[in-house]
C-alpha cells in the first residue's frame, strides 16, 4: 500500500500486545486453512484480529504475508458497525474487506418453557434479559490481477460463525474455476447470505422473548415486567436495529464498487459477475426484510412500555386508600418519579 496512506500506528497495538510475551511466535496463531484442488485459492478461517498477546505476532505475520492495508484494521480497532474497503493493482492483486458488528443474544427457557436473554460469558452478570457479548467478524480477501498471472484468490474469515465455515467448505470444486476465479466477490456474496441468516435467527429469538412479555402484559392484569428488564430488551432491539443498517451500508457500498467493476468485465468473466451481482442484490433484500421487522418490533414495543407504565400507575392510584391524600401524594411522588426516572 502507498506510504501516504498507510497508519504504521494501526499496526503498534499488535506490536505491543506482541512485545508483552516474548516467547510468543507466528505458531500461536492457529488457521484453518482450505485449498480447492491444490490450485493456489484458499479459505483461511482465522481467530477475531484483536491485539492479544497470544496472536498479535501471528496476526502482524498474517497481514504482512497478504499485504493487508492498514485501513483493514481501523474497522476492527474501532469497533465500527459500517466498514468497507477495497484496493485495486497493489503489487499485482487486487483486494477488498468489510467487517461485522452485530448484538449477539442468548436466549435460555425456564421449566415452564419461557424465554429469557441471558449473558453466556463466563463469570457475566445473570441479569434477566442482560447479554453483553456481540458477535464480530472481518473478512479480507485477495486475488491475483494480470492476464500473465496464474488464478489465484484467497479469502481470509476472521471468526467466522460455524455455519459459514460448513457452508464454504461445500462450495463445489468446479464452482471455483466457473465462479470464484472469475469474479472473487462470488465469496462475499455468499459470506453476506450466511450473515442475513444468522442476524435474520438472532431477530427472531429476541421476538421470542417479546411474544411473552406482550402476551403476559395484554392478558394478565396483574403481569408487570421490571422497568429495566424492557430497557435491556428495548436496547437489544435498537443494537440490532443499528447492526442491521450499517450492515445495508455495507452491502451497497460493496455492491456499488463491484458495479464498476461489472461495467469492464471481460465476456468470459461476464455471467460469473452477473450472478455475484444478482445475489448481492439478493442478500440486500434479506438484510431490508430484518430491518423492517426491528422496526415493527421497536413499535410493538413501546407500546408494551406505555401500557406498563399507566397500568402500574392506575394500579397505585386504585390500591391507596381513596381517603388518605397524604399516603397517596407520597406514594405516587416517590415510586412513580422512580419508574419515570428508570425508563
Amino acid at each position: 500500500m502507498s506510504s501516504i496512506f498507510h497508519d504504521q500506528s494501526l499496526l503498534d497495538a499488535f506490536k505491543r500486545a506482541a512485545s508483552n510475551d516474548p516467547a510468543c511466535s507466528p505458531d500461536a496463531l492457529k488457521l484453518n486453512v482450505l485449498d480447492w484442488c491444490l490450485e493456489p485459492n484458499a479459505l483461511s478461517f482465522s481467530p477475531l484480529d484483536l491485539p492479544t498477546s497470544v496472536s498479535a505476532e501471528g496476526f502482524l505475520w498474517l497481514f504482512d504475508h497478504y499485504a493487508a492495508p492498514s485501513a483493514f484494521l481501523a474497522g476492527r480497532l474501532r469497533s465500527v458497525t459500517h466498514s468497507f474497503g477495497a484496493l485495486n493493482d497493489m503489487n499485482g492483486y487486487n483486494c477488498a474487506w468489510f467487517h461485522y458488528l452485530c448484538k449477539n443474544i442468548t436466549v435460555t427457557r425456564d421449566a415452564h418453557g419461557k424465554a429469557s436473554i441471558s449473558d453466556p460469558g463466563p463469570g457475566a452478570p445473570q441479569l434477566k434479559h442482560g447479554d453483553l457479548t456481540w458477535i464480530r467478524s472481518g473478512y479480507f480477501l485477495r486475488w491475483a490481477v494480470g492476464s500473465n498471472r496464474d488464478p489465484e484468490v484467497t479469502l481470509i474469515c476472521f471468526e467466522p460463525s460455524i455455519s459459514l465455515k460448513e457452508r464454504l467448505q461445500q462450495i463445489p470444486s468446479s464452482s471455483i474455476s466457473n465462479s470464484v476465479v472469475r469474479d472473487p466477490y462470488s465469496l462475499f456474496a455468499i459470506v453476506l447470505e450466511e450473515l442475513s441468516l444468522q442476524m435474520d435467527n438472532t431477530v427472531g429469538d429476541v421476538l421470542n422473548v417479546f411474544q411473552h412479555i406482550e402476551w403476559n402484559t395484554l392478558t394478565t392484569a396483574r403481569y408487570r415486567e421490571s422497568f429495566t428488564w424492557l430497557h435491556d430488551v428495548s436496547k437489544h432491539i435498537l443494537f440490532l436495529q443499528e447492526s442491521a443498517e450499517a450492515t445495508l451500508l455495507t452491502l451497497r457500498n460493496l455492491s456499488w464498487h463491484h458495479g464498476r467493476i461489472l461495467e469492464t468485465v471481460p465476456d468470459p468473466d461476464r455471467h460469473a459477475t452477473e450472478t455475484a451481482q444478482e445475489m448481492l442484490a439478493h442478500a440486500e433484500t434479506q438484510f431490508q426484510s430484518t430491518s423492517l421487522r426491528l422496526k415493527s418490533l421497536e413499535k410493538r414495543m413501546d407500546n408494551i412500555i406505555a401500557l406498563q407504565f399507566h397500568g402500574n400507575h392506575c394500579d397505585r392510584n386504585t390500591l391507596l386508600p381513596a381517603n388518605d391524600d397524604r399516603i397517596r401524594e407520597s406514594y405516587v411522588s416517590g415510586d412513580y418519579g422512580t419508574s419515570l426516572l428508570t425508563i
